[in-house]
């Protein structure tokens, strides 16, 4: 059998080991031009029989084996249990197409759609490395996507024609790669709605459960039909003083414009409440900074809990 290239060789023989032999085997050589295995099982006192060997041939720059052991010799043992060679990047392979699908897909059934392909059982923790590597694959790393959020924010100006785009990034330090701090981003026809809308401006911010934890920081408005209008985003390491007051200053220049009689609405964090007193356009007499209402019965509820008491009927 032949195979273009080395890594269509590997997966050949995995697939085969763990669905049709259902046993495990060794690498014994493995180079650019050379890939060598045999069993691990043990058989009459000795290693199993089944092995084979495959090399690059030059003519056609494709794998072909060259020697093959034949049919295994050992009695399998690798019935329901895990299997050694399916590994992270086996499981990563077979769920490659429902990633793409559905980004969300939930662990539990990685290990439901594994044991139905396969046969096996694996582990939680091979489950998880094994969706996360395909999620990589398909969707790229974390660090990867940073690198290209600018020339995703590119593509959004060029297509979004007005859209404005704002970076701050951390001392470099003498590096030659800028380090991302925080971005902001508004739509031009979110910005040009607001015109038509209340003059109500409601921010907070939200987590975004990634490896680095950074914060979704956002701004929404409310049109005649009560409609909630977007008008900016941000994204910032953590909601701190100066996060919000980049956030706030950025509405203030670009969507609000120096409207006069906006209201700010936000719960009571004490760096929007600090950004917000050094920022004129939302304080008297250009506007005005309230509290939300939701938050303030939450926090009320939770910091002066009432003891239910029960009476007897005498």
């Amino acid at each position: 059998m032949v195979f273009k290239t080395k890594k269509e060789l590997i997966a050949a023989v995995k697939d085969f080991s763990i669905r049709v032999a259902r046993r495990e085997y060794m690498v014994v050589q493995s180079s650019p031009t050379i890939w060598k295995v045999k069993c691990k099982n043990m058989s009459g006192g000795g290693y199993c029989g089944w092995g084979l060997r495959a090399c690059l041939k030059q003519n056609t720059g494709y794998f072909m084996i060259t020697k093959y052991g034949g049919d295994h010799t050992c009695i399998s043992n690798q019935v329901g249990i895990d299997h050694h060679n399916l590994d992270v990047n086996t499981i990563a392979s077979s769920l490659l197409g429902i990633v793409r699908c559905d980004p969300a897909y939930e662990i539990k059934y990685v290990r439901e759609n594994i044991k139905e392909k396969y046969g096996y059982d694996i582990s939680y923790g091979k489950a998880w490395k094994g969706l996360k590597r395909a999620v990589e694959i398909v969707y790229g790393t974390w660090e990867s996507s940073v690198a290209m959020l600018p020339k995703y924010m590119g593509a959004l100006s060029k297509y979004n024609p007005g859209t404005i785009i704002e970076w701050k990034h951390l001392r470099p330090n003498e590096q030659p790669h800028k380090t991302l701090n925080f971005v902001f981003w508004a739509f031009k026809p979110c910005i040009d709605g607001f015109e038509h809308c209340r003059q109500i401006i409601s921010v907070d911010g939200t987590h975004l459960y990634t490896k680095y934890k950074h914060k979704l920081l956002i701004a929404v408005t409310l049109d005649a039909n009560n409609q909630v209008l977007p008008l900016a985003f941000a994204l910032v390491d953590e909601e701190t003083y100066e996060s919000w007051h980049w956030f706030l200053h950025n509405i203030a220049a670009h969507v609000t414009k120096g409207r006069r009689g906006v209201c700010l609405i936000s719960d009571r964090h004490m760096g929007i409440s600090s950004a917000v007193q050094a920022l004129p356009d939302f304080q008297p007499p250009r506007g005005v900074h309230r509290f939300c209402l939701r938050h303030v019965c939450s926090n009320f509820n939770s910091r002066l809990k009432i003891t239910k008491k029960t009476y007897t009927k005498k």
